[in-house]
């Protein structure tokens, strides 16, 4: 049997009726969902539709529509923009976050560890996403100026809109659903937004997520105050959620810690505990201890029952002793495990317990991993690291690198892959890179997704990015100023760290939305001439003047490749034929009209190689032969 190579995004809706039907069998009928059944298979669970709680807003439904609608675009490949493109496993990609989002579904689904976004706050200006679910690469293209020569404004979400919060939360609402899709199963998402919309981005949020998967609601420090004629504005909110709270994982961010074994507690009890011989005592004299020094009225005392000796700074005997402890049962723990390295109950390894002091006191030492505050206050301007780029100005309010910084190391380890589908200035991805180059063991890598938002050359306050643009010769959209900083963000690391591991990722390949290299089939066409003239259309299946490289790229990214696969062209002189491999998976592929046996019978295919080619370059012969051979796809 011959496949068909996917020409669209994945089928969200397919794919949870799918699951669906995995579980529930019974409450398909015909294909469709017999939502009556369902019901009674549930147990009646759901309450009255009238008494039921849930977040509304005018364009719900559209929000809902937009996320089910199948992308139909492609990625091209900018080799001449990238950096390193041979090495790294970084990529930047320029296009609505809405699409790239869905194009992304096959090949990153749960693959993503970690997302931050900082996206556009709902302030009463410019609102440069106007979603349209029945075409929405068209809209995109229209409205960077991809179709129309003269460009396109975007719209704006003014305050007197009446549906100034509903606009925004229907531009938001799909992107998280599908951006949750891409998490695994121990990942985090991290949302940056002020307070016009942290009321409103936490009901959509609790929704997709599960408000049980709500890790924190937290604040950081503005590097500016907002005051009105009332009050003063020092913060902003951050949200963090889980993919699943039950799996999700913190960071390797590591650090010691040392805490006393006792705590004053007025209820707490004071079992009586053994220290084992041996025990290191630190700033205690060798020699014989009837008691404890005590300090009256204290409440953290310890009572020796034992008499204690110390020789050579350690317990010559082990030494029974009582008090209100801090973690009576880690430290059992601990010494039950022979005084080796213990997992601790709450956070964290105990590496050692040593007595300190004539009063005797437990110290505990603990290897812990950093949890995420919910008040940061070391925030800074985030100018500051544009302006050490020599890119002062060219954007407005840009992140603190050291904040996001922070947020990385707290929920990321080794080879983990971060996500920025709002990138604007980029920031992530020089701070994954700077931590990369502080620590080259741990391999994180980014995808950082741009709108190519149209900069008014007309419009005075965006004087310092246009004058940048035109210092750099690059046209006059943001996307190229967030390139333009991932490439000084690099340049300022190897200055700064001229003994940067060579093995250190500090590259980034460039991917730009484009329309599909596949013909579409126009659904609106129901005129009989029109439609024998697009039938005609459809003998062959690539557009005109298509590049060998982008149809690839087309089919690895809608078959569920990831962006850093490699290709390769095989050495056989009568087809040009490439090898697509990625971390587990490959397939051969061939562009040629037609197809010679030699070049089949070279390949030597097996039972498990995939073989892609156009569906006319192979006669029914053919096909019928080489799909006994390998697993056959056409396009």
């Amino acid at each position: 049997m011959v496949k068909k190579i996917a020409k669209e995004s994945v089928d969200i809706v397919g794919e949870r009726l799918d699951k669906l039907k995995e579980f529930f069998p019974e409450v398909f009928s015909e294909g469709k969902v017999d939502f009556e059944k369902l019901h009674k298979v549930l147990g009646n669970f759901s309450a009255p539709s009238e008494e039921r709680y849930f977040f509304n807003w005018v364009g719900r439904q559209k929000a809902f529509r937009l996320f089910q609608e199948k992308a139909k675009g492609t990625l091209i490949f900018d080799k001449e923009e990238s950096v390193e493109p041979e090495k790294t496993e970084n990529a930047f990609i320029e296009g609505d976050n809405l699409e790239v989002l869905k194009l992304l579904q096959k090949g990153y689904q749960n693959k993503i560890k970690m997302i931050y976004i900082d996206p556009p706050y709902n302030t009463g200006k410019d609102f440069v996403y106007k979603d349209n679910f029945k075409d929405s690469l068209k809209n995109y293209l229209e409205q960077t100026g991809q179709v129309d020569s003269n460009g396109n404004k975007m719209s704006t979400n003014t305050e007197t809109n009446g549906r100034f919060h509903s606009d925004w939360l229907t531009m938001m609402y799909p992107r998280l659903f599908l951006a949750r899709n891409l998490l695994n199963k121990n990942g985090v998402i991290f949302i940056s937004i002020g307070n016009d919309e942290v009321h409103n981005l936490r009901k959509i949020c609790d929704e997709i997520f599960g408000e049980d998967n709500l890790l924190t609601e937290g604040i950081v420090n503005k590097a500016s105050e907002i005051a009105d004629n009332f009050t003063i504005s020092k913060h902003e909110y951050f949200l963090v959620y889980a993919k699943d709270k039950n799996h999700f994982s913190l960071g390797e961010n590591k650090r010691y810690t040392v805490s006393r074994g006792t705590v004053g507690n007025v209820d707490q009890t004071m079992p009586i505990i053994t220290f084992p011989a041996g025990l290191k005592c630190i700033s205690i004299k060798d020699g014989t201890y009837k008691t404890t020094r005590k300090i009256e009225g204290s409440s953290e005392n310890i009572e020796n029952i034992d008499s204690i000796v110390v020789e050579n700074g350690k317990l010559k005997t082990s030494v029974r002793m009582k008090a209100k402890w801090r973690s009576s049962n880690d430290m059992r723990n601990f010494f039950g495990n022979n005084c080796n390295p213990t997992p601790a109950k709450i956070n964290g390894i105990i590496e050692e317990i040593y007595i300190e002091g004539d009063r005797f006191m437990p110290q505990i030492k603990k290897m812990i991993t950093e949890k995420i505050p919910s008040m940061i206050l070391d925030y800074k301007r985030g100018s500051k690291r544009l302006e050490n780029l020599d890119m002062r100005g060219t954007f407005d309010n840009p992140k603190d690198p050291n904040f996001l910084k922070k947020l990385v190391e707290f929920s990321t380890g080794k080879n983990d892959l971060i996500l920025d589908f709002f990138s604007g200035s980029a920031t992530i991805a020089d701070a994954i890179m700077q931590l990369n180059s502080q620590n080259n063991e741990l391999h994180r890598k980014f995808i950082c997704i741009q709108l190519p938002e149209k900069i008014n050359e007309n419009d005075i306050k965006q004087k310092p990015k246009i004058d940048f643009l035109k210092k750099i010769k690059k046209p006059f959209f943001v996307s190229e100023i967030s390139k333009e900083r991932i490439k000084r963000a690099i340049k300022n690391i190897k200055e700064e760290n001229k003994n940067v591991d060579s093995d250190v990722d500090l590259g980034f390949k460039v991917f730009k939305l484009k329309n599909s290299n596949y013909k579409i089939w126009d659904e609106s066409v129901d005129d009989s001439s029109k439609l024998k003239k697009q039938l005609q259309l459809f003998e062959t299946p690539l557009i005109a003047g298509y590049k060998e490289l982008d149809v690839i790229y087309e089919v690895l990214i809608k078959e569920g490749y990831s962006l850093n696969s490699k290709i390769e062209k095989i050495n056989i002189k009568s087809n040009k034929i490439y090898f697509v491999t990625d971390i587990d998976s490959s397939f051969f592929i061939t562009l040629d009209s037609k197809i010679n046996k030699k070049s089949i019978d070279e390949l030597k295919l097996k039972k498990a190689d995939i073989f892609v080619c156009l569906d006319s370059s192979l006669d029914d012969s053919q096909k019928k032969n080489i799909s006994l051979k390998c697993d056959l796809r056409t396009i």
